[in-house]
């Protein structure tokens, strides 16, 4: 016996954004990037998962709030 499953309209549409927006998360978060300048600064950025973001350049601190934003 072979069992069927019934999505809503548009539910699987909305499932495959909400996974791919885990996958860039996962990407980011808690990740170390690190932008080298033409001065050869290195500027380090850190993405946590409450969404904040902690930008280090020459050992100078900022913290701010990021987003990812839908396409």
């Amino acid at each position: 016996m072979s069992a069927s499953i019934v999505f809503p309209k548009g539910a699987f549409t909305k499932l495959k954004k909400y996974s791919k927006k885990l996958d860039e998360e996962t990407i980011l978060i808690n990740q170390k990037w690190i932008q080298i300048e033409d001065t050869n600064d290195l500027i380090r950025y850190i993405f946590r998962s409450n969404n904040e973001l902690i930008i280090s350049k020459n050992g100078d601190v900022t913290r701010g709030k990021w987003e990812l934003l839908d396409e």
